[in-house]
């Protein structure tokens, strides 16, 4: 086993997207060297995102890893081979609001639904999503296709760094209505993406329901994020590390903070675990 200030780091829960990724959405070699050392000497390593099964896969094979993935950010968990063990699904008014909010605020959603994205809106940004998740999304043309079995689903301004502004007025209307606040978590995952959920949904919780599945709620763990989504799975771990392009707020709440994602920052924190 590998040691982290003095305790043994029994595992390693990553996310993706402005951690483990690049800006062009990749993993660097250097990366993959540091994951397999760790995975081989015997660090349980999983990948935990707010993509989607498809997109999370061939990052997953590239390093060289064999357990089990956590999809949209806590929605779903699957084994390496696609079958899910777990799943909490979006309540379906929450759905039918998300669209009419949509409508209402001019703004692009997306929904996930049989790991597959769907969306209504500019195809400009179906193009962006594209582009960085290499998944295409479908275009919806009757709001009645999408009501039921739905993961978890986003507003999007731009998959590409933005200003917030229109996404927190939507955050604000979001905190006045009563159906959001009891049966669904929303945040800002990165700049230009609002995510949200079943209420019961994160990162952090399932995180937590893999550990004691695989009876080792009591091990050292340690995760790495750089969004708001990622807060609870860094409060949960032992040791929680922020990017250095990481929202301010989580890297309050981190025990360190690291390199950001286009300095290789993961690879190179990595390295120093021995």
């Amino acid at each position: 086993m590998v040691k982290f200030k003095n305790k043994e780091i029994d595992a390693i829960f990553l996310d993706l997207d402005g951690t483990s990724l690049d800006k062009n959405g990749s993993i660097s070699n250097e990366l993959v060297l540091e994951v397999r050392r760790l995975s081989n000497k015997g660090v349980l390593i999983f990948l935990v995102s707010g993509r989607s099964y498809e997109s999370i896969i061939p990052h997953h094979n590239k390093l060289g890893l064999n357990t089990h993935i956590i999809a949209y950010n806590g929605a779903q968990l699957l084994t390496k081979d696609g079958v899910k063990l777990k799943e909490h699904l979006l309540d379906e008014n929450i759905v039918e609001d998300a669209l009419k909010i949509a409508k209402a605020k001019d703004v692009y959603v997306q929904f996930y639904k049989d790991k597959k994205p769907y969306y209504i809106g500019n195809e400009k940004l179906s193009l962006e999503y594209y582009d960085k998740s290499k998944v295409k999304p479908i275009k919806l043309q009757h709001n009645f296709e999408i009501n039921k079995n739905v993961t978890n689903g986003m507003f999007l301004v731009s998959e590409f760094n933005c200003d917030n502004t229109k996404l927190l007025k939507i955050i604000d209307f979001l905190n006045s209505r009563r159906i959001w606040i009891e049966k669904a978590n929303y945040y800002l995952s990165s700049p230009g993406t609002l995510e949200f959920s079943n209420k019961d949904v994160s990162k952090g919780s399932m995180v937590s329901y893999l550990l004691k599945t695989l009876n080792l709620h009591d091990c050292n763990t340690m995760a790495i994020g750089d969004g708001l989504n990622d807060m609870e799975m860094l409060n949960n771990a032992t040791f929680s590390i922020a990017m250095g392009n990481a929202n301010e707020q989580l890297k309050a709440i981190s025990d360190l903070t690291i390199g950001c994602e286009s300095e290789n920052g993961v690879a190179k924190f990595l390295k120093t675990i021995t």
